[in-house]
């Protein structure tokens, strides 16, 4: 089936376009994959609203559910006493701040260039396997 979507090609000028619509499945995944992201957004701001509520601080949903370390605890005042030079509290703090940081970085360069270029925004092979090996070290320290 094909859904007809007004493109245009100059100034003043409209065609339609056709285009093949999305199989069910695949509309239907894609629904599921939005509920989902409006469901955890909407658990995460409750979590943290009643905690704040309260007056406490909230503590990581993912330690506080799964019992799993969270990998960046610490990651805020590590960077922060990276950036004011005590290198080693930042160590202390956590000790993958500021790789983390950098891939954060890194990652959002390649995805900003990509959007820019209308490109199909992908990590390049070699910073997905730098996260993979940051995270995995980050859980194990």
């Amino acid at each position: 089936m094909l859904d007809p979507v007004p493109h245009r090609l100059d100034e003043g000028c409209e065609q339609e376009l056709l285009i093949p619509a999305r199989p069910l499945r695949e509309r239907v995944a894609i629904g599921a994959l939005r509920l989902t992201a409006v469901a955890a957004a909407t658990f995460y701001v409750t979590w943290n609203v009643g905690w704040l509520a309260f007056g406490h601080v909230p503590p990581s949903i993912l330690r506080r559910l799964a019992g799993l370390p969270v990998p960046t605890t610490g990651m805020t005042r590590g960077l922060l006493a990276a950036w004011h030079g005590a290198w080693p509290d930042a160590f202390l703090w956590n000790p993958l701040a500021v790789p983390i940081a950098g891939l954060c970085l890194a990652s959002a360069i390649v995805v900003v260039r990509a959007c820019l270029c209308r490109e199909r925004p992908a990590l390049p092979a070699v910073l997905a396997r730098a996260w993979a090996v940051v995270l995995v070290a980050a859980w194990i320290v």
